[in-house]
């Protein structure tokens, strides 16, 4: 009867593709995190944070903000979302155009 050694190549292709699927599924995990952008993400941002993220929405969307500076929407947004039903419910996309129709309102 022969000694067989377990063959080391298979054995670290087994653990690399054992840590190659667990950061994987770690990865889409925050993904999918990520892609819930609603209120509570939303608050837990700094203050540069939210501006940044608010001029990229703004940036890539169709969402018209004129003479309205972002710290006035950010404001808003602030205030949207500290109510308790918008928080969990509401993507910040959705929130945005209602707030900065209720800014544009108020100014007029």
């Amino acid at each position: 009867m022969e000694n067989r050694k377990p063959n080391t190549m298979k054995i670290l292709f087994g653990i690399m593709l054992a840590l190659v699927l667990m950061s994987s599924c770690a990865m889409s995990q925050s993904l999918l995190t990520t892609m819930n952008r609603n209120g509570m993400w939303y608050l837990s941002l700094g203050g540069t944070d939210k501006l940044v993220y608010i001029m990229g929405v703004i940036d890539g969307s169709n969402i018209s903000a004129d003479d309205m500076s972002i710290e006035q929407i950010k404001v808003g947004l602030d205030e949207f979302f500290s109510d308790t039903k918008n928080v969990s419910t509401i993507r910040i996309a959705d929130a945005l155009p209602i707030v900065i129709e209720k800014l544009k309102s108020e100014a007029r």
